[in-house]
Protein backbone atom coordinates (compact mmCIF):
# COMPACT_ATOMS: atom_id res chain seq x y z
CA UNK A 1 0.00 0.00 0.00
CA UNK A 2 2.73 2.23 1.22
CA UNK A 3 4.98 1.75 -1.91
CA UNK A 4 2.18 2.07 -4.16
CA UNK A 5 1.70 5.65 -2.76
CA UNK A 6 5.20 6.40 -3.01
CA UNK A 7 4.98 5.60 -6.60
CA UNK A 8 2.31 7.79 -7.83
CA UNK A 9 3.54 10.89 -5.24
CA UNK A 10 7.33 10.67 -5.73
CA UNK A 11 8.64 11.67 -8.65
CA UNK A 12 10.76 9.33 -11.24
CA UNK A 13 13.18 12.05 -12.45
CA UNK A 14 14.07 15.74 -11.98
CA UNK A 15 11.46 17.05 -14.24
CA UNK A 16 8.48 15.48 -12.57
CA UNK A 17 10.48 16.95 -9.20
CA UNK A 18 10.41 19.99 -10.90
CA UNK A 19 6.73 19.82 -11.55
CA UNK A 20 5.61 18.58 -8.17
CA UNK A 21 7.49 21.49 -6.66
CA UNK A 22 6.26 24.41 -8.52
CA UNK A 23 2.41 23.21 -8.44
CA UNK A 24 2.54 22.33 -4.82
CA UNK A 25 3.96 25.93 -4.40
CA UNK A 26 1.63 27.30 -6.12
CA UNK A 27 -1.62 25.50 -5.05
CA UNK A 28 -0.77 25.92 -1.21
CA UNK A 29 0.47 29.73 -1.91
CA UNK A 30 -2.97 30.50 -3.64
CA UNK A 31 -4.69 28.78 -0.91
CA UNK A 32 -2.96 30.49 1.84
CA UNK A 33 -3.92 33.95 0.64
CA UNK A 34 -7.35 33.16 -0.93
CA UNK A 35 -8.74 30.69 1.53
CA UNK A 36 -7.07 30.12 4.46
CA UNK A 37 -5.59 33.32 5.09
CA UNK A 38 -9.74 35.05 4.98
CA UNK A 39 -10.66 32.36 7.14
CA UNK A 40 -8.38 32.11 9.99
CA UNK A 41 -7.33 35.76 9.64
CA UNK A 42 -3.96 34.75 8.87
CA UNK A 43 -1.44 36.46 6.62
CA UNK A 44 -3.44 39.55 6.09
CA UNK A 45 0.09 41.32 5.70
CA UNK A 46 1.59 41.76 2.59
CA UNK A 47 4.79 44.20 3.13
CA UNK A 48 5.73 46.28 5.73
CA UNK A 49 8.12 45.68 9.06
CA UNK A 50 6.70 42.12 8.95
CA UNK A 51 8.33 41.25 5.69
CA UNK A 52 11.43 43.40 6.43
CA UNK A 53 11.09 46.40 3.41
CA UNK A 54 11.71 44.10 0.32
CA UNK A 55 8.74 45.27 -1.24
CA UNK A 56 8.86 48.73 -0.28
CA UNK A 57 12.41 48.34 -1.79
CA UNK A 58 10.85 47.08 -5.19
CA UNK A 59 8.64 48.92 -5.13
CA UNK A 60 10.67 52.30 -5.13
CA UNK A 61 13.25 50.43 -7.88
CA UNK A 62 9.85 50.41 -10.05
CA UNK A 63 9.18 53.98 -9.82
CA UNK A 64 12.64 55.01 -10.55
CA UNK A 65 13.25 56.45 -6.95
CA UNK A 66 16.52 54.10 -6.18
CA UNK A 67 17.37 52.28 -3.16
CA UNK A 68 15.47 53.34 -0.68
CA UNK A 69 12.09 52.39 1.33
CA UNK A 70 10.41 55.42 1.14
CA UNK A 71 10.44 58.07 -1.45
CA UNK A 72 13.23 60.39 -0.70
CA UNK A 73 14.47 58.92 2.33
CA UNK A 74 17.89 57.67 3.02
CA UNK A 75 19.48 54.99 0.65
CA UNK A 76 19.44 51.60 2.52
CA UNK A 77 22.65 49.82 3.05
CA UNK A 78 21.60 47.15 5.48
CA UNK A 79 19.65 45.05 2.64
CA UNK A 80 21.39 42.88 -0.65
CA UNK A 81 19.91 44.02 -4.06
CA UNK A 82 19.19 40.69 -5.73
CA UNK A 83 15.95 40.05 -3.72
CA UNK A 84 14.03 43.96 -4.44
CA UNK A 85 15.58 43.84 -8.14
CA UNK A 86 13.43 40.69 -8.45
CA UNK A 87 10.32 42.60 -7.01
CA UNK A 88 10.69 45.33 -9.09
CA UNK A 89 8.24 43.81 -11.88
CA UNK A 90 5.62 43.04 -9.51
CA UNK A 91 5.76 45.84 -7.94
CA UNK A 92 4.95 47.14 -11.08
CA UNK A 93 1.60 45.02 -11.55
CA UNK A 94 -2.11 46.23 -9.80
CA UNK A 95 -1.84 45.24 -5.87
CA UNK A 96 -4.26 42.84 -6.36
CA UNK A 97 -2.31 41.13 -8.95
CA UNK A 98 1.21 41.45 -7.02
CA UNK A 99 0.96 38.89 -4.26
CA UNK A 100 -0.24 36.24 -6.69
CA UNK A 101 2.73 36.97 -9.09
CA UNK A 102 5.40 36.86 -6.03
CA UNK A 103 4.17 33.16 -5.57
CA UNK A 104 4.11 32.57 -9.12
CA UNK A 105 7.73 33.81 -9.16
CA UNK A 106 8.56 32.14 -5.56
CA UNK A 107 7.16 28.77 -6.96
CA UNK A 108 9.53 28.42 -9.78
CA UNK A 109 12.02 28.64 -7.76
CA UNK A 110 11.06 26.19 -5.64
CA UNK A 111 10.77 23.94 -8.73
CA UNK A 112 14.22 24.69 -9.99
CA UNK A 113 15.21 23.78 -6.41
CA UNK A 114 13.51 20.48 -6.96
CA UNK A 115 14.84 19.77 -9.96
CA UNK A 116 18.60 20.65 -9.11
CA UNK A 117 18.13 18.76 -5.53
CA UNK A 118 16.68 15.66 -7.85
CA UNK A 119 19.54 15.54 -10.19
CA UNK A 120 22.26 15.70 -7.32
CA UNK A 121 21.21 12.91 -5.20
CA UNK A 122 20.57 10.57 -8.08
CA UNK A 123 23.88 11.49 -9.51
CA UNK A 124 25.84 11.20 -5.72
CA UNK A 125 23.48 8.36 -4.06
CA UNK A 126 20.54 6.82 -6.41
CA UNK A 127 17.25 7.73 -7.94
CA UNK A 128 15.68 6.54 -4.59
CA UNK A 129 17.58 8.37 -2.48
CA UNK A 130 16.83 11.71 -4.99
CA UNK A 131 13.10 10.85 -4.56
CA UNK A 132 13.28 10.63 -0.92
CA UNK A 133 14.75 14.02 -0.39
CA UNK A 134 12.00 15.12 -3.18
CA UNK A 135 9.24 13.59 -0.49
CA UNK A 136 10.96 15.25 2.89
CA UNK A 137 11.22 18.47 0.82
CA UNK A 138 7.50 18.13 0.07
CA UNK A 139 6.80 17.02 3.43
CA UNK A 140 8.41 20.65 5.26
CA UNK A 141 5.24 22.58 5.39
CA UNK A 142 6.95 26.00 6.28
CA UNK A 143 8.54 25.63 2.78
CA UNK A 144 5.26 26.52 1.38
CA UNK A 145 4.17 29.24 3.94
CA UNK A 146 7.39 31.39 3.01
CA UNK A 147 6.24 31.34 -0.67
CA UNK A 148 3.94 34.16 -0.45
CA UNK A 149 6.39 36.74 1.20
CA UNK A 150 8.05 39.11 -0.09
CA UNK A 151 11.35 38.47 1.25
CA UNK A 152 14.42 36.55 0.31
CA UNK A 153 14.48 33.41 1.95
CA UNK A 154 13.27 31.04 -1.31
CA UNK A 155 15.68 33.28 -3.56
CA UNK A 156 18.46 32.05 -1.42
CA UNK A 157 17.78 28.75 -1.52
CA UNK A 158 17.57 28.63 -4.95
CA UNK A 159 20.86 30.72 -5.46
CA UNK A 160 22.40 28.30 -2.38
CA UNK A 161 21.28 25.41 -4.21
CA UNK A 162 22.45 26.31 -7.69
CA UNK A 163 25.85 26.62 -6.33
CA UNK A 164 25.89 23.58 -4.39
CA UNK A 165 24.61 21.66 -7.62
CA UNK A 166 27.09 22.74 -9.64
CA UNK A 167 30.10 22.01 -7.04
CA UNK A 168 28.70 18.59 -6.25
CA UNK A 169 28.84 18.16 -10.77
CA UNK A 170 32.29 19.11 -10.70
CA UNK A 171 33.38 16.94 -7.88
CA UNK A 172 31.34 13.91 -8.81
CA UNK A 173 32.79 14.26 -12.86
CA UNK A 174 36.12 15.51 -11.33
CA UNK A 175 36.22 11.83 -9.70
CA UNK A 176 34.56 9.90 -12.12
CA UNK A 177 34.59 9.64 -15.61
CA UNK A 178 33.04 12.65 -17.37
CA UNK A 179 36.08 14.94 -16.49
CA UNK A 180 37.69 13.65 -19.28
CA UNK A 181 34.40 14.56 -21.63
CA UNK A 182 33.53 18.08 -19.97
CA UNK A 183 37.58 19.15 -19.88
CA UNK A 184 37.57 22.10 -23.09
CA UNK A 185 34.00 23.69 -21.07
CA UNK A 186 35.74 24.19 -18.07
CA UNK A 187 35.96 28.08 -18.14
CA UNK A 188 32.34 28.00 -19.37
CA UNK A 189 31.13 26.39 -16.23
CA UNK A 190 33.65 27.94 -13.76
CA UNK A 191 31.60 31.46 -15.21
CA UNK A 192 28.49 30.09 -14.70
CA UNK A 193 29.65 29.08 -10.64
CA UNK A 194 30.32 32.56 -9.80
CA UNK A 195 27.17 34.12 -11.34
CA UNK A 196 25.69 31.58 -9.36
CA UNK A 197 27.57 32.40 -6.12
CA UNK A 198 27.08 35.96 -6.68
CA UNK A 199 23.61 35.89 -6.88
CA UNK A 200 24.02 33.86 -3.52
CA UNK A 201 25.78 36.64 -2.35
CA UNK A 202 23.69 39.35 -3.22
CA UNK A 203 20.46 37.40 -1.66
CA UNK A 204 21.95 37.56 2.36
CA UNK A 205 25.15 38.78 3.47
CA UNK A 206 26.18 35.81 5.60
CA UNK A 207 26.91 34.95 1.84
CA UNK A 208 29.88 36.61 1.76
CA UNK A 209 31.19 34.45 3.91
CA UNK A 210 29.70 31.07 2.70
CA UNK A 211 30.54 31.07 -0.76
CA UNK A 212 34.29 32.09 -0.58
CA UNK A 213 34.63 29.30 1.84
CA UNK A 214 32.67 26.66 -0.16
CA UNK A 215 35.21 27.56 -3.18
CA UNK A 216 38.08 27.59 -0.94
CA UNK A 217 37.33 23.50 -0.14
CA UNK A 218 36.67 22.80 -3.69
CA UNK A 219 39.87 23.88 -4.54
CA UNK A 220 41.46 22.37 -1.67
CA UNK A 221 40.09 19.46 -2.83
CA UNK A 222 41.43 19.68 -6.28
CA UNK A 223 45.03 20.49 -5.14
CA UNK A 224 45.30 17.74 -2.57
CA UNK A 225 44.11 15.46 -4.77
CA UNK A 226 45.64 16.89 -7.75
CA UNK A 227 42.94 17.96 -10.22
CA UNK A 228 44.24 21.03 -11.05
CA UNK A 229 41.35 21.34 -13.20
CA UNK A 230 39.02 21.17 -9.92
CA UNK A 231 40.85 23.71 -8.59
CA UNK A 232 41.27 25.95 -11.36
CA UNK A 233 37.46 25.82 -11.49
CA UNK A 234 36.70 27.28 -8.08
CA UNK A 235 39.91 29.83 -8.39
CA UNK A 236 37.74 31.25 -11.70
CA UNK A 237 34.47 31.25 -9.88
CA UNK A 238 35.82 32.94 -7.13
CA UNK A 239 37.01 35.89 -9.38
CA UNK A 240 34.22 35.77 -11.60
CA UNK A 241 32.10 36.43 -7.95
CA UNK A 242 34.18 38.79 -7.21
CA UNK A 243 34.12 40.88 -10.27
CA UNK A 244 29.99 40.34 -10.30
CA UNK A 245 30.04 41.82 -6.86
CA UNK A 246 31.89 44.79 -7.33
CA UNK A 247 29.43 47.13 -9.06
CA UNK A 248 27.20 46.39 -5.65
CA UNK A 249 30.26 47.19 -3.47
CA UNK A 250 31.05 50.50 -5.13
CA UNK A 251 27.60 51.47 -5.05
CA UNK A 252 28.44 51.02 -1.02
CA UNK A 253 31.62 53.04 -1.45
CA UNK A 254 29.36 55.95 -2.57
CA UNK A 255 26.93 56.30 -0.31
CA UNK A 256 29.19 54.67 3.31
CA UNK A 257 32.47 56.80 2.06
CA UNK A 258 34.41 53.12 3.60
CA UNK A 259 34.31 49.58 1.65
CA UNK A 260 31.15 47.51 2.44
CA UNK A 261 31.00 44.60 0.41
CA UNK A 262 27.43 43.58 0.68
CA UNK A 263 25.42 45.39 3.27
CA UNK A 264 25.77 46.89 6.76
CA UNK A 265 24.56 46.15 9.93
CA UNK A 266 26.60 43.34 11.42
CA UNK A 267 27.57 45.14 14.72
CA UNK A 268 23.36 46.49 15.33
CA UNK A 269 22.32 42.58 14.55
CA UNK A 270 25.08 41.02 17.15
CA UNK A 271 23.85 43.41 19.80
CA UNK A 272 20.18 42.78 18.54
CA UNK A 273 21.11 38.71 19.05
CA UNK A 274 22.97 39.54 22.78
CA UNK A 275 19.65 41.57 23.53
CA UNK A 276 17.61 38.61 22.79
CA UNK A 277 19.80 36.30 24.68
CA UNK A 278 19.27 38.16 27.93
CA UNK A 279 23.01 39.09 27.98
CA UNK A 280 22.19 42.30 29.60
CA UNK A 281 20.32 40.68 32.60
CA UNK A 282 16.68 40.95 31.03
CA UNK A 283 14.75 38.93 29.00
CA UNK A 284 11.70 41.62 27.97
CA UNK A 285 10.39 41.23 24.33
CA UNK A 286 8.94 44.33 23.68
CA UNK A 287 12.41 46.48 24.61
CA UNK A 288 14.57 44.72 22.71
CA UNK A 289 15.85 46.99 20.29
CA UNK A 290 16.43 49.57 23.21
CA UNK A 291 18.20 47.45 25.16
CA UNK A 292 20.42 46.51 21.63
CA UNK A 293 20.90 49.99 20.88
CA UNK A 294 22.49 50.61 23.99
CA UNK A 295 24.94 48.09 24.04
CA UNK A 296 25.56 49.46 20.64
CA UNK A 297 26.43 52.55 22.24
CA UNK A 298 23.76 54.66 20.71
CA UNK A 299 21.15 57.10 22.81
CA UNK A 300 18.29 57.63 20.11
CA UNK A 301 15.63 55.33 20.32
CA UNK A 302 14.93 53.05 17.34
CA UNK A 303 12.11 54.82 15.59
CA UNK A 304 15.02 57.58 14.95
CA UNK A 305 18.07 55.46 13.96
CA UNK A 306 16.70 51.95 13.07
CA UNK A 307 14.30 51.18 9.77
CA UNK A 308 13.41 47.72 8.84
CA UNK A 309 16.02 46.43 11.34
CA UNK A 310 18.94 48.50 9.93
CA UNK A 311 20.55 51.59 10.28
CA UNK A 312 18.66 55.00 8.88
CA UNK A 313 22.64 56.62 9.11
CA UNK A 314 25.56 54.31 8.01
CA UNK A 315 28.09 55.90 9.73
CA UNK A 316 26.10 54.36 12.94
CA UNK A 317 27.22 51.02 11.89
CA UNK A 318 30.96 51.67 12.18
CA UNK A 319 31.21 52.66 16.04
CA UNK A 320 28.55 49.64 16.54
CA UNK A 321 31.16 47.55 14.82
CA UNK A 322 33.98 48.53 16.50
CA UNK A 323 31.47 47.93 19.73
CA UNK A 324 31.20 44.41 18.50
CA UNK A 325 34.55 43.78 18.09
CA UNK A 326 35.53 44.71 21.65
CA UNK A 327 32.58 43.24 23.06
CA UNK A 328 34.04 39.26 21.73
CA UNK A 329 37.18 40.10 22.91
CA UNK A 330 36.04 41.07 26.20
CA UNK A 331 33.82 38.61 26.93
CA UNK A 332 34.79 35.61 24.59
CA UNK A 333 33.42 32.83 27.06
CA UNK A 334 29.65 34.32 26.54
CA UNK A 335 30.61 34.67 22.52
CA UNK A 336 31.07 31.34 22.80
CA UNK A 337 28.00 30.38 24.26
CA UNK A 338 26.06 32.61 22.36
CA UNK A 339 26.95 30.89 19.15
CA UNK A 340 26.31 27.29 21.02
CA UNK A 341 22.71 28.47 21.90
CA UNK A 342 22.02 29.86 18.10
CA UNK A 343 23.52 26.38 16.71
CA UNK A 344 20.98 24.64 18.59
CA UNK A 345 17.95 27.48 17.82
CA UNK A 346 18.76 27.73 13.98
CA UNK A 347 17.19 24.49 14.16
CA UNK A 348 15.42 23.82 17.75
CA UNK A 349 13.54 27.39 17.64
CA UNK A 350 11.70 25.74 20.99
CA UNK A 351 15.20 26.21 22.93
CA UNK A 352 14.42 29.73 23.22
CA UNK A 353 10.89 29.71 24.85
CA UNK A 354 12.85 26.98 27.37
CA UNK A 355 15.45 29.49 28.17
CA UNK A 356 14.30 32.53 27.72
CA UNK A 357 10.59 31.89 28.41
CA UNK A 358 9.70 34.94 26.52
CA UNK A 359 9.54 35.57 22.87
CA UNK A 360 6.57 36.82 20.12
CA UNK A 361 2.72 36.24 20.85
CA UNK A 362 1.98 32.77 20.19
CA UNK A 363 5.00 31.69 18.70
CA UNK A 364 5.19 28.53 21.20
CA UNK A 365 2.97 25.96 19.12
CA UNK A 366 5.22 26.95 16.23
CA UNK A 367 8.37 27.01 17.60
CA UNK A 368 7.53 23.39 18.90
CA UNK A 369 6.13 22.02 15.63
CA UNK A 370 9.65 23.25 13.60
CA UNK A 371 11.57 21.75 15.72
CA UNK A 372 9.91 18.46 16.51
CA UNK A 373 10.62 18.24 12.34
CA UNK A 374 14.08 19.32 12.65
CA UNK A 375 14.34 16.95 14.93
CA UNK A 376 13.24 14.46 12.68
CA UNK A 377 14.90 15.33 10.00
CA UNK A 378 18.44 15.00 11.82
CA UNK A 379 18.11 11.74 13.52
CA UNK A 380 17.15 10.33 10.00
CA UNK A 381 20.67 12.25 8.67
CA UNK A 382 22.76 11.08 11.58
CA UNK A 383 20.84 7.47 11.18
CA UNK A 384 22.03 7.46 7.77
CA UNK A 385 25.69 8.74 8.23
CA UNK A 386 25.79 6.62 10.90
CA UNK A 387 24.45 3.63 8.89
CA UNK A 388 27.25 4.14 6.07
CA UNK A 389 29.96 4.69 8.04
CA UNK A 390 31.96 2.35 6.62
CA UNK A 391 30.34 2.76 2.43
CA UNK A 392 32.54 4.31 -0.07
CA UNK A 393 29.78 6.73 0.02
CA UNK A 394 30.82 8.17 3.36
CA UNK A 395 32.73 10.93 1.46
CA UNK A 396 29.89 12.63 0.00
CA UNK A 397 27.68 11.96 3.51
CA UNK A 398 30.52 14.09 5.09
CA UNK A 399 30.91 16.71 2.30
CA UNK A 400 27.29 17.40 2.48
CA UNK A 401 27.50 17.72 6.30
CA UNK A 402 30.75 20.13 5.73
CA UNK A 403 28.07 21.84 3.56
CA UNK A 404 25.24 22.49 5.97
CA UNK A 405 28.05 23.64 8.39
CA UNK A 406 29.40 26.46 5.95
CA UNK A 407 25.75 27.33 4.94
CA UNK A 408 24.73 27.94 8.63
CA UNK A 409 27.69 28.81 10.63
CA UNK A 410 28.42 32.54 9.67
CA UNK A 411 24.60 33.35 11.09
CA UNK A 412 25.65 32.34 14.70
CA UNK A 413 27.46 35.08 16.02
CA UNK A 414 24.63 37.39 14.79
CA UNK A 415 21.14 36.29 15.10
CA UNK A 416 19.09 32.78 14.33
CA UNK A 417 15.68 33.95 15.19
CA UNK A 418 13.47 34.72 12.74
CA UNK A 419 9.70 33.83 11.42
CA UNK A 420 9.48 29.95 10.80
CA UNK A 421 13.37 29.34 10.55
CA UNK A 422 13.82 31.18 7.55
CA UNK A 423 17.04 30.61 7.81
CA UNK A 424 17.43 27.07 7.51
CA UNK A 425 15.89 27.18 4.36
CA UNK A 426 19.17 27.33 2.34
CA UNK A 427 20.40 23.83 4.12
CA UNK A 428 17.18 22.50 3.93
CA UNK A 429 17.71 20.53 0.52
CA UNK A 430 21.15 19.36 2.08
CA UNK A 431 19.28 17.49 5.20
CA UNK A 432 16.77 16.49 2.93
CA UNK A 433 19.31 14.29 1.14
CA UNK A 434 20.96 12.95 4.01
CA UNK A 435 18.10 12.29 5.97
CA UNK A 436 16.87 10.44 2.98
CA UNK A 437 20.00 8.15 3.50
CA UNK A 438 18.62 7.69 7.06
CA UNK A 439 15.06 6.62 5.79
CA UNK A 440 16.27 4.43 3.28
CA UNK A 441 19.13 2.76 5.31
CA UNK A 442 18.17 -1.08 6.82
CA UNK A 443 20.27 -1.40 9.34
CA UNK A 444 22.46 1.92 11.23
CA UNK A 445 25.48 -0.40 11.75
CA UNK A 446 25.50 -2.08 8.41
CA UNK A 447 29.04 -2.73 6.84
CA UNK A 448 26.96 -4.46 3.85
CA UNK A 449 30.13 -4.97 1.67
CA UNK A 450 31.76 -7.42 4.12
CA UNK A 451 28.29 -8.81 5.17
CA UNK A 452 27.44 -9.79 1.32
CA UNK A 453 29.67 -11.66 -1.04
CA UNK A 454 27.19 -11.35 -3.88
CA UNK A 455 26.87 -7.75 -3.70
CA UNK A 456 22.87 -7.66 -2.85
CA UNK A 457 21.23 -6.60 0.43
CA UNK A 458 18.13 -8.18 1.90
CA UNK A 459 15.84 -5.82 2.36
CA UNK A 460 12.06 -4.86 0.74
CA UNK A 461 12.23 -4.24 -3.11
CA UNK A 462 11.74 -0.76 -4.18
CA UNK A 463 8.95 0.90 -5.53
CA UNK A 464 8.51 -0.49 -9.24
CA UNK A 465 8.92 3.50 -10.81
CA UNK A 466 12.10 3.66 -9.01
CA UNK A 467 13.82 0.37 -10.38
CA UNK A 468 12.55 1.22 -14.19
CA UNK A 469 13.96 4.58 -13.74
CA UNK A 470 17.09 3.08 -12.91
CA UNK A 471 17.06 0.69 -15.73
CA UNK A 472 16.51 3.59 -18.14
CA UNK A 473 19.94 5.34 -16.54
CA UNK A 474 22.13 3.01 -14.97
CA UNK A 475 24.93 5.62 -14.20
CA UNK A 476 22.44 7.17 -11.94
CA UNK A 477 21.94 3.57 -9.83
CA UNK A 478 24.73 3.42 -6.73
CA UNK A 479 25.46 -0.63 -5.98
CA UNK A 480 22.90 -2.31 -3.81
CA UNK A 481 25.97 -2.73 -1.62
CA UNK A 482 26.55 0.46 -1.02
CA UNK A 483 23.72 1.72 0.38
CA UNK A 484 21.54 -1.19 2.15
CA UNK A 485 17.58 0.17 1.58
CA UNK A 486 14.46 -0.44 2.61
CA UNK A 487 11.10 1.56 1.36
CA UNK A 488 8.34 1.25 4.12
Amino acid sequence: MLNTILARVLPRDARGAFLRGFGLSLGLGLAIIFVVGPMLGVSKGFGGRVHDGYLELGTNLAAGRGFVFEPGGPPCTHRPPLTPILLAPIARLPFAWQRPALILMHSLMVGATFFLLFDLARRAFDARVAAGSIGLMLGYPWLFWHVKNPMSMITQMTCTMLVVHLIGSELLDSFGNASTRRSRHWPARAGLLGLAGAAAILTHGTMLLSIPVLLLAVAAIGLVHHRRRLAAVAVLAGVVAALAVAPWSYRNWRVCHRFVPVVTGAGLQYFYGNALWGFDGHFTWQDRWERALAMAGVENGPSRVVHFCGWKDPELDREANRRMVEDIASHPARFARKIALNAIELYLPAIRDAIARTGPKGTTARHLALSAWHSFYWALAVWGTWGLRRSRLRPRLWLMLAGIFVLSVFYLPFVTMIGHSGYTLQTLPLLSVLASVGWLCKSADADVPSRSRSGRVSGRPAPPHFERNRAKDPSSAVTEAALPVVTD
